[in-house]
């Protein structure tokens, strides 16, 4: 009766109302980790076909963590809306960051209703900023970064944007149990957060809200705070005590991306070409790319086009400058004075990444990830096909065998989970002493990786045992020093 009144149905509305599946990839970001290991992010958009319950479209839009010394592929963030009749449930992962190149020390905006996450070792916990007094309810950019010890996360809402002192690398709500109150006061024309007081919760002196919109950290000089408000360029780098006007020669309001290099002179800023899935085929009338050589002062424009450009977050001083449009992306071996073609591919490009200290680049596109290495790109990961899950999950899960082993001092250990679980993963020896509790955190299900150093421990066979979903698994490793 259902498919007749289907069939029905699709006969006075139309085949044509109905919206095509959409698949592809797209925001890709990176780092090195301390190993030098390069860890890849990219987020795969994707739409399920709508039907006459719903008014809006379904999708998908998760982030993926692609390891490139192990080549191994996981999801990391999850980010969906599903259409539901009369609900419209959205569990969107608006943006991240991680602290100290490390992927399992994170942090995230969640659900745009400002519920900053962060995952530090083995303890997730979370921040509702919604509590804050800036306008719109939710946050859409966040950046960490580290200065003498200070760590400290950013994040924008629109015009105005939120500093967060993360002391001892830990969010407020770990510092001071959410069953502390706490008050906004105004220190220096700022506010605060104070303790036993009756507004949001949070720990003394450590938020402060400033009336600029976040741009970006130049993490080569740690504090630098790049902001925008009534088209002109600021900075700080005092974590918003002191706020200074750079430039009002283009309009900053539209910019949305900027990369820099490790001497702090030069900087590429390009209007935002992140991805928005409420606005899919909306597009700038201009995306404009421009340069500058003396730490943000003056500006000139390089490129100008009503195609999406790309460019590095980073980028070192004596390598080329990089950046993409349509399926092209172009060098400068000169500082941005002048670029040339690098190399054309086959598709649209939809993210690229300088691998630190080397001219090593990796592109996203809608179809694939690429490395693309003295001009020559190889495939890491081809956009699925069909109905196949990305990356395809496993139908069991499976403890592997540790690589290297044996070992000397450091090794992988890889497991797969059939859904995202509570994860236990300890490591004891052949006595059945505890030596240490690697992961006990929510895990993702897909392929998992874990790094184990025992540059501490003394030659012998080690056990590790993983407990997830009610699963316990035990191998055995061997440490020859």
């Amino acid at each position: 009766m259902k498919t007749l009144f289907l069939s029905l149905f699709l006969l006075v509305i139309g085949l044509s109302q109905l919206q095509a599946q959409e698949k592809y990839f797209h925001e890709l970001r990176g780092m090195e980790d301390s190993t030098g290991t390069t860890h890849l992010f990219y987020r795969l958009y994707q739409t399920t076909e709508s039907d006459y319950f719903c008014s809006i479209t379904s999708w998908r839009n998760d982030v993926f963590h692609y390891n490139a010394f192990e080549q191994s592929d996981s999801l990391k963030f999850s980010s969906e809306r599903i259409c539901q009749v009369q609900t419209d449930p959205l569990a969107f992962t608006q943006d991240y960051a991680f602290l100290l190149n490390d992927p399992a020390k994170w942090y995230s905006i969640f659900n745009r209703q400002s519920y900053l996450y962060g995952q530090l070792f083995t303890k997730i916990s979370a921040f509702n900023s919604s509590f804050f007094d800036v306008g719109p309810r939710w946050g859409n950019r966040i950046e960490v970064s580290l200065s003498d010890s200070l760590a400290f996360a950013t994040l924008g809402f629109g015009k105005k944007s939120v500093i967060i002192i993360l002391d001892d690398y830990q969010l407020p709500s770990e510092r001071y149990p959410y069953s502390i109150l706490a008050k906004q006061s105004y220190k220096n024309n700022q506010q605060h957060c104070e303790v036993y007081n009756d507004c949001f919760y949070g720990a003394s002196d450590s938020v402060s809200i400033i009336d600029y919109n976040f741009l970006a950290i130049n993490r080569t000089k740690k504090q630098s705070i790049f902001l925008t408000r009534n088209d002109t360029l600021f900075v700080t780098d005092n974590l918003g005590k002191s706020v200074y006007p750079l430039n009002h020669s283009i309009d900053w309001n539209s910019i949305g991306q900027m990369g820099f290099s490790n001497d702090s002179l030069t900087i590429i800023a390009t209007t935002d070409s992140r991805f928005d899935p409420d606005s899919i085929n909306q597009n700038a009338a201009k995306y404009n790319l421009y340069i500058s050589n003396d730490a943000g002062v003056n500006w000139r424009i390089i490129d100008s086009s009503e195609i999406r450009i790309f460019i590095p977050a980073d980028f070192r001083k004596g390598y080329p400058i990089y950046y993409a449009r349509n399926d092209t992306i172009f060098s400068s071996d000169d500082n941005g004075n002048s670029f040339d073609t690098y190399l054309s591919l086959e598709d649209s490009i939809t993210g690229i990444y300088q691998k630190a200290d080397s001219d090593i680049l990796y592109v996203l596109t809608f179809k694939e990830l690429l490395e693309v290495n003295d001009g020559t790109a190889s495939v890491l990961k081809k956009l699925p096909v069909s109905n196949e899950e990305t990356p395809e999950l496993p139908t069991q899960t499976t403890l592997h065998q540790n690589y290297p082993n044996p070992f000397n001092p450091t090794t992988t250990i890889q497991f797969e989970l059939v859904k995202p679980a509570f994860t236990q993963l300890t490591v004891y020896d052949a006595l059945g002493r505890k030596i240490r509790t690697l992961i006990e955190e929510q895990r993702p299900a897909g392929l998992n990786s874990v790094p184990f150093d025992a540059s501490e421990l003394a030659s012998g066979v080690y056990l590790y045992r993983l407990e997830a979903g009610g699963l316990v698994q035990t191998r055995k490793m061997m440490l020859i020093k």
